[in-house]
C-alpha cells in the first residue's frame, strides 16, 4: 500500500472538512495537511485546539473500493496503533484512552476523528476519512482544554506523516487481529471505574476488557456486561477514605 501524496495548506478550518467538501478531488490514500487549523473538531461536540506551526494536523482519505468493508470498521483502532508504533520507535511510552486518544503519562497528546463520506443518493460510504491531531510544541493551552500536553518534538512534519502512514499500511497488510494483544496492553482504561455517554445518557461502569475487534467491554453497576463500539469515556476519580 502506498500513500498517494501530501497536499499542504497554510491554513484550513478543518482537514476533515476539506476532505469531505472536495472528496472527488482526492485519490485513495491521499493526505491533507495544514500548518494552521482554525476550527478543528474532536469527538462529539469537542473542539481540537491548535497553535499555528506548533501542531501536526492531517487527514488520510480511504476509498472503500480499496479497503475491505470489515477493516473499515477498525480504522480508528488501526490508526491508534500506527501512532503508538511511531512513538514507541522514538522511545515514547504512550497509552490508549479508548476509543481515539493517545496519552503520555497523564496528558493527552494526540486525537483521532474518523468519519464517513456518505453519498446523498446511495446512502453508502463513498470514502472514509481519518483526521489526526498531535500536539507537537504547544506550550500553553486555553483554560477549557483539560489534560493536554505536547510531545515537545522538533521533527519534520512531512517525515512524521510518512512514518505514521507506513505503520498504518503495515498494520492493514498484516491484519488488525495480529495487533489486538498489543492494543490491549497499551490501554489506560482496563480495570478503571469510568463513565460513558451513549444517546445522551451518562452511565457509570468499570472497563474490564477489549474484544477481538477493539470494542470496550464494560461491567455496569447492576453486574451486567456490555460492549461499547463508540462513545465518550471519562475516568472516574478514585474515592479517598477520610481518617
Amino acid at each position: 500500500i502506498k500513500m498517494s501524496g501530501i497536499k499542504w495548506f497554510e491554513s484550513l478550518a478543518s482537514t476533515n472538512n476539506e476532505a469531505k467538501k472536495h472528496i472527488a478531488d482526492y485519490d485513495n490514500l491521499s493526505v491533507i495537511a495544514t500548518i494552521e487549523q482554525s476550527a478543528g473538531r474532536g469527538q462529539g461536540t469537542h473542539t481540537w485546539y491548535t497553535t499555528p506551526g506548533k501542531n501536526l494536523t492531517f487527514t488520510i482519505v480511504f476509498n472503500p473500493e480499496n479497503l475491505p468493508a470489515s477493516e473499515a470498521l477498525y480504522l480508528t483502532r488501526i490508526t491508534t496503533l500506527s501512532l503508538l508504533s511511531y512513538l514507541a520507535a522514538r522511545g515514547v511510552r504512550a497509552r490508549i484512552k479508548w476509543p481515539n486518544d493517545i496519552w503520555v503519562e497523564d496528558k493527552k497528546i494526540c486525537g483521532i476523528l474518523t468519519e464517513a463520506v456518505v453519498g446523498m443518493e446511495s446512502g453508502l460510504a463513498e470514502a472514509m476519512i481519518i483526521g489526526i491531531g498531535a500536539n507537537m510544541q504547544t506550550e500553553q493551552f486555553p483554560p477549557d482544554v483539560e489534560n493536554a500536553a505536547s510531545l515537545n518534538a522538533d521533527v519534520s512534519r512531512a517525515d512524521m506523516i510518512a512514518a505514521i502512514a507506513d505503520h498504518l499500511w503495515e498494520i492493514l497488510d498484516d491484519g488488525y487481529e495480529s495487533y489486538i494483544d498489543y492494543y490491549r496492553s497499551h490501554s489506560m482504561l482496563l480495570g478503571k471505574a469510568i463513565t460513558f455517554i451513549r444517546d445522551g445518557v451518562t452511565t457509570p461502569a468499570t472497563a474490564i476488557g477489549i474484544d477481538e475487534i477493539g470494542g470496550l467491554v464494560v461491567r455496569l453497576e447492576d453486574g451486567s456486561v456490555i460492549t461499547l463500539r463508540s462513545g465518550e469515556i471519562t475516568v472516574r476519580p478514585r474515592c479517598t477514605k477520610k481518617s
